[in-house]
């Protein structure tokens, strides 16, 4: 059974920002960037154990995962007995590792 894709608020917002800013520059390369990464998203609905936990993963007590898209960490979590796959933030690799803060 397909796992269902939920996420945060944060991610969202990471989202639409980023997409805001390469639009800036072409609302064509945001648009491909957005389906991008809603592509790599829904191929969390099969198998969304098969990417390593995060580096943060053991300071934060909680098992978050990543994918990569283009620059970007896709931090998500995995809620087997809800079935559901909870996508925390999209988060610019430059970044600072993330904290506890940053996924709630």
């Amino acid at each position: 059974m397909a796992f269902k894709i939920q996420l945060a608020d944060a991610a969202v917002q990471d989202i639409s920002e980023f997409a805001d800013r390469i639009a800036l520059n072409s609302v064509v390369e945001a648009r491909k960037w957005v389906e991008g990464l809603f592509r790599e998203i829904e191929t969390l609905r099969e198998l969304p154990h098969r990417y390593a936990l995060i580096p943060e993963a053991g300071q934060l007590k909680r098992e978050l995962r990543s994918i990569h898209h283009h620059s970007h960490r896709v931090i998500y979590e995995v809620h087997d007995t809800e079935n559901t796959v909870y996508i925390a933030r999209v988060y610019h690799g430059a970044r600072k590792p993330i904290t506890k803060k940053d996924v709630g």
